[in-house]
């Protein structure tokens, strides 16, 4: 998996989310595919997983940015006030706190997945 495709992944999070339970609801119904369900739920644990193996600011940063779909601005806003003023960071250094935290998940993936 890239980045970009990791990146696409983490945005569509939440609507998965959505997506599932929607899908539970309807477990009884026999036109439900169990491998769409199943997929997706497997895919929804492998990165509640896979966001564990971060540290609080860069699961902050993956959940602030792409998951919430949060701008560079906000995202360093809401860092600050989480985290306090010894957080202040430019928008070049939450991009490679960013860049680390993908790499730890893709890594993660890939081990997971052997």
């Amino acid at each position: 998996m890239t980045k970009e495709e990791l990146k696409i992944l983490l945005r569509d999070f939440r609507n998965m989310q959505a997506q599932l339970n929607y899908l539970k609801e309807l477990s009884n119904d026999q036109t439900i595919s169990q491998t769409t369900f199943h997929e997706k739920e497997r895919m929804l644990r492998l990165i509640e997983s896979a966001l564990t193996v971060l540290d609080k600011r860069e699961r902050f940063v993956i959940e602030t940015h792409l998951m919430n779909q949060e701008t560079w601005t906000e995202t360093s806003r809401k860092l600050q006030d989480c985290f306090g003023m010894e957080c202040l960071r430019s928008d070049r250094t939450l991009k490679r706190i960013q860049n680390r935290a993908l790499e730890k998940i893709i890594t993660f993936m890939e081990e997971v997945s052997i």
